[in-house]
């Protein structure tokens, strides 16, 4: 298995350096080393119950997959399928993903200048691997980090969907005002 983690900054929209991690076979060593590059706990569970649903095989099929089972991710989560013409097509995306990206999460997810959007939903087609990677987020209140993960659906070896998952941690500052009136000497 192939895990690549990508990592850039969102505003200006250019990839950073690429430093996928090859895994040779899928046993339980490899599973467990590509797990350890995911930084959050939400991207380890979903990477989780991705893996459980693909043993035996390179990845799940979209059937083996239970929304139920993503529990309180589910308003974080996004499907992208192939469409008619051979492109991709947001089929799903969770409630939640609004407030991560700060505008529409379909155009965002299909936004071709974005590397963490469509780039990282074609190289999980293109390739069969995991994607998965961090995005600095400038400017209103989405100022953070967000972290993504690309997961691919389908049988027999062949990309059906990729699942998606986008999760922000968003921080403020005080505002400049504010700091100014503070005391110099306490």
């Amino acid at each position: 298995m192939k895990f690549s983690f990508l990592k850039m900054h969102e505003s200006a929209c250019l990839t950073g350096g690429k430093s996928p991690i090859t895994h040779s076979t899928l046993g339980a060593a490899n599973v467990a080393a590509s797990r350890t590059h995911l930084v959050l706990e939400e991207q380890r569970k979903l990477f989780d119950v991705w893996q459980q649903a693909a043993i035996g095989h390179a990845f799940p099929s979209k059937s083996q997959i239970q929304l139920r089972c993503f529990g309180p991710l589910l308003p974080f989560i996004s499907l992208v399928e192939r469409s008619s013409d051979g492109g991709l097509c947001v089929r799903m995306a969770g409630s939640s993903l609004r407030d991560v990206f700060g505008a529409n999460p379909h155009e965002v997810l299909q936004n071709p200048d974005c590397p963490s959007a469509l780039p990282a939903f074609a190289a999980a087609f293109a390739t069969g691997h995991p994607q998965a990677g961090r995005c600095e987020q400038m400017g209103g209140r989405n100022t953070g980090v967000r972290f993504w993960l690309r997961l691919p659906l389908g049988a027999e070896g062949q990309v059906e969907a990729v699942l998606g998952l986008d999760v922000a941690l968003v921080g403020r500052r005080a505002p400049q005002w504010a700091l100014e009136q503070l005391p110099v000497t306490a």
